[in-house]
């Protein structure tokens, strides 16, 4: 996508459920607007990012 910027706002929210002691799974929900003066800008239109996965968080003692 040479000579194509683009750019948002938005709130990303998340949700974090531990399905074992150190393993959660990531919920994200982000609902965002283009930002003006880019190409893909659209006063009218607003777009949604999900995401989801599972982490794992390591103990060093």
């Amino acid at each position: 996508m040479t000579g194509k910027m683009n750019g948002h706002y938005g709130i990303p929210l998340s949700l974090k459920y531990f399905v074992a002691k150190r393993t959660p799974f990531i919920f994200t929900f982000e609902p965002y607007v283009s930002a003006p003066g880019f190409s893909n800008f659209n006063p009218f239109m607003v777009y949604y990012n999900f995401n989801g996965g599972f982490a794992y968080y390591f103990d060093f003692y």
